[in-house]
This record gives C-alpha cells, sequence and structure tokens, in this order.
C-alpha cells in the first residue's frame, strides 16, 4: 500500500527539501547511511515546519549544518539557462509558483513564452546547526 502511494507521486514537485550541502538534498537512509541527491530526488516535506521536525528527531547527530528549502517553479531567461540563471521578478521580487500549471499560465499571460523557460528552484529558507 505505501509503495503504490509513493509511486504516485508526481516526479516535478513543490514543498520543502533539506539541503545538507550545495545542491545535495535528504532523500533518506540506506544501510544506517544518509543518502543525498538532486532537489528532484530529494525527500519532501509538505511543510518547512515538517521539515524542520524531521531535521530535529533524526538528523540531529550528523554534527553538521543543513538548511530547509522550499522547492518552487520559477521563470528562467533562456539565455541565461548555461551561466548563471537569472530568474523572471516582479515589483516583489521573484516570482515563485506552486504548480506548474500556475507558471504556465502566468507565462502566457505575460507573453514570456519565447524568452523563458519554467524550472524546478530550491530557495533557501533556514540554516540550522545540527549538534553532534
Amino acid at each position: 500500500m505505501e509503495e503504490s502511494k509513493k509511486n504516485k507521486q508526481p516526479y516535478f514537485r513543490t514543498g520543502y527539501v533539506i539541503e545538507l550541502e550545495q545542491d545535495r538534498y535528504f532523500s533518506g537512509w540506506q544501510g544506517g547511511r544518509i543518502c543525498g541527491t538532486s532537489v528532484e530526488g530529494a525527500k519532501y516535506f509538505d511543510t518547512a515546519k515538517r521539515a524542520e521536525s524531521y531535521v530535529r528527531r533524526h538528523l540531529g547527530f550528523l554534527g553538521f549544518s543543513a538548511c530547509l528549502c522550499r522547492v518552487c517553479f520559477v521563470l528562467v531567461e533562456t539565455e541565461t539557462l548555461e551561466t548563471d540563471w537569472e530568474l523572471i521578478s516582479d515589483e516583489n521580487g521573484i516570482v515563485k509558483f506552486t504548480s506548474y500549471e500556475a507558471a504556465k499560465k502566468y507565462r502566457k499571460e505575460h507573453m514570456l513564452q519565447e524568452h523563458t523557460m519554467i524550472e524546478l528552484f530550491a530557495f533557501r529558507e533556514k540554516s540550522m546547526q545540527i549538534a553532534a
């Protein structure tokens, strides 16, 4: 039952992940060891509070810092995909979306289809020192 539920999760998700080091995110345990992966394969949490609670209960012995990251869809200037990504902003800052469909709709409404791509991006929100 749990396995079939797990397989129904979309590959490209939004929510919160635990960053272990630059661009490496917590994905689970294997043989008593922690596993890290790219953001797409990370273990996702619905809220920041749940992710923080997981860190405190299960990762507190590791002795290094971790960061809670919010993963959402963003629009990236296509000319900057090969270098440092330039994210589309408005008067409120970087435009972030909780679903691909919302990003697609915004892109169409603002006529950005020719110059942007929709990508997942992890924004660091809270750094946590994990006690040894």
